[in-house]
């Protein structure tokens, strides 16, 4: 999925409150330099190593932590 659909695919799940969508990330991009708070969203996904994945719930909360961090990975629907 492209970053830009990103930002519309979050707001459509957000106004559907659909919380039994799955969303997988993937981390493209080293998060060397980046604020700490970008390297906490990182960590707090659960998200390790470049090219590493995770599937989590579409909620709010996680849908905004990509949000914050939208430069540094890949974002699929599930």
């Amino acid at each position: 999925m492209l970053q830009g659909d990103l930002k519309k695919s979050a707001t459509l799940l957000l106004q559907e409150k659909r919380h039994d969508s799955k969303v997988k990330n993937y981390i493209k991009k080293s998060t060397i330099g980046s604020q700490k708070g970008q390297i906490a969203t990182v960590k707090g996904l659960g998200l390790k190593k470049i090219n590493s994945s995770v599937i989590r719930e579409a909620t709010p909360e996680t849908l905004g932590m990509i949000k914050k961090i939208k430069h540094l990975v890949i974002t699929e629907n599930n």
